[in-house]
């Protein structure tokens, strides 16, 4: 029999929903952070001993339906040979972009059995060790989301990328559909080793206008859901886009949204879909009487098929208990009429 979560993703309307939040493995888990101090952010994901451990960590705190493993989402353009550094203040970062047809050029061909075996390695030890109601949730970045960091990340503003963009050159075609066949294989590689159901993130998909959307970021997802296996659910995340819902119902694939919309605003556009999403990761930093109502309100929205969870990631000053109040709020069900 099929988890909850998986079940909720296909369609069934199960109450209360299943619950788990995007970046639950790590940042604000004091767990997390102890094994900061003896290991580098690579090493983590790296090792697939240890990316198995913090990716177990909030199952075990939190009792969340979905452990999603723990990796980064650059990953792809690090195999492809952009040389990638750690900050603890800034995140990972690349050492040089791709800016023109010359860089583009020696970008390395992309291979995921044999550039990331520590992935399929860590997939494999979290299959022998989570509980089988609890979902094992692979994911990558979206191609227009690696190309924002790949071509310039986030200096000036995310200039470089939309320079580029609005000037239509040929080499960003050409590196999205080098990367819409990188997401693909590399998802594709995760659902081989067991990944049961795949996230797509788009955190830039905002950046742009809706003639943007629909010309840099739509038509390479469409081409990535395309060429996976549809029995595993694919969830795809883009974060400041809710202007463009109209052009999402062109998604065949459950949706997480942001925090921007009303539930029910989201529901008058998808009153059947599978939907995931959507509470302020903020609303996380109040007091418990704040989140438990806050959580209520989006549950009555929203109403299934429905999995809960964030509308972004968690914020790293997010306290443990605010998280599992969060948690527990969504088990309890309640307000749904």
């Amino acid at each position: 029999m099929s988890s909850p979560l998986i079940r909720a993703l296909k369609g069934e309307k199960i109450w209360p929903p299943p619950v788990w939040l995007m970046r639950q493995a790590g940042r604000f888990l004091p767990s997390y952070r102890a094994l900061r101090e003896k290991y580098s952010f690579s090493e983590l994901y790296k090792t697939p001993e240890l990316a198995a451990k913090v990716t177990l960590l909030p199952v075990e705190e939190l009792k969340v339906d979905g452990a999603i493993l723990f990796s980064d989402i650059l990953v792809i353009p690090e195999a492809m040979g952009l040389p990638l550094q750690f900050s603890e203040k800034e995140g990972p970062q690349f050492l040089s972009f791709i800016q023109s047809e010359k860089d583009l050029k020696k970008l390395h061909p992309f291979s995921p059995k044999d550039q990331l075996p520590f992935v399929g390695q860590t997939i494999q030890i979290l299959l022998s060790k989570l509980p089988k109601e609890v979902t094992l949730i692979g994911f990558s970045g979206a191609p227009w989301t690696l190309a924002v960091y790949m071509v310039g990340g986030k200096q000036k503003n995310f200039f470089p990328i939309k320079q580029f963009a609005y000037q239509q050159v040929s080499w960003l075609f050409q590196l999205l559909e080098i990367l819409t066949d990188a997401v693909a294989n590399y998802l594709q590689y995760q659902i081989q080793q067991g990944a049961q159901v795949v996230q797509i993130f788009d955190t830039w998909a905002g950046l742009l206008d809706e003639e943007g959307f629909l010309q840099w970021v739509l038509p390479y997802v469409k081409q990535v859901l395309k060429n996976l296996p549809q029995q595993v659910p694919v969830i795809y995340f883009s974060k400041g886009t809710t202007a463009w819902l109209s052009h999402l119902q062109h998604l065949s694939c459950p949706l997480s949204i942001d925090w921007t919309l009303s539930p029910r605003k989201i529901r008058e556009f998808f009153p059947y879909r599978p939907l995931q999403g959507n509470l302020d990761p903020a609303v996380l930093l109040t007091e418990p009487e704040v989140i438990r109502k806050k959580t209520r309100e989006m549950l009555r929205q929203f109403g299934p098929p429905l999995v809960a969870n964030l509308g972004h990631g968690i914020l790293p000053q997010t306290p443990v208990e605010n998280a599992k109040a969060f948690v527990q709020t969504v088990r309890e069900g309640k307000d749904l009429s």
